[in-house]
């Protein structure tokens, strides 16, 4: 059962690895575009997703899209293996309803995120900054301006859907 979790955790922690390192630039265009702001700080729908693309290769060439990409790997790879590893724990995949795999589901999210945010908004923050910071600076520039707490400024939206989740919920709603 353990080396089960554990096969389960690694490939999951491996496909999401790939996959930040593949869809990275989409996400560095998402985050630019979400940062962006127009006049009183409201957000500005001006700008199109080629022309941030192009802005973003224009101020720092193609490697801009990539700021950030590893750590964004190693926080995807992170949430997604302990995400699957405390998901089978729990018995995630052997029980006989769907609101038990959602329970089991949402406790793995909840586990995993005290653990996984701090990274994934050092990347948003290393991703949005004017200047190329290092995931160190980036961490000590949040700490600086919002407190400890800063790394945890996403953390009290309630946790997303994960694709598990998803899939449990429409499996039992197909007719």
């Amino acid at each position: 059962m353990a080396s089960e979790n554990l096969v389960s955790a690694l490939s999951a922690g491996m496909g999401g690895a790939l996959s930040s390192i593949l869809l990275h630039p989409l996400d560095a265009i998402k985050t630019q575009i979400q940062s962006d702001t127009g006049k009183k700080g409201q957000a500005s729908a001006t700008r199109s997703t080629t022309e941030v693309c192009r802005d973003i290769v224009r101020k720092g060439g193609l490697g801009a899209l990539y700021v950030g990409v590893w750590i964004k790997a190693f926080e995807s790879a992170s949430t997604k293996a302990l995400y699957f590893y405390i998901f089978n724990f729990l018995g995630g995949g052997t029980f006989s309803s769907a609101a038990g795999e959602l329970v089991a589901g949402y406790a793995a999210e909840i586990l995993n995120k005290p653990l996984t945010l701090p990274l994934e908004v050092v990347a948003y923050r290393m991703i949005c900054s004017k200047r190329p910071v290092t995931p160190t600076e980036a961490f000590r520039d949040l700490v600086d301006e919002h407190g400890i707490m800063g790394v945890y400024s996403v953390s009290l939206r309630v946790p997303e859907c994960s694709l598990y989740q998803t899939y449990t919920v429409y499996s039992e709603l197909e007719v």
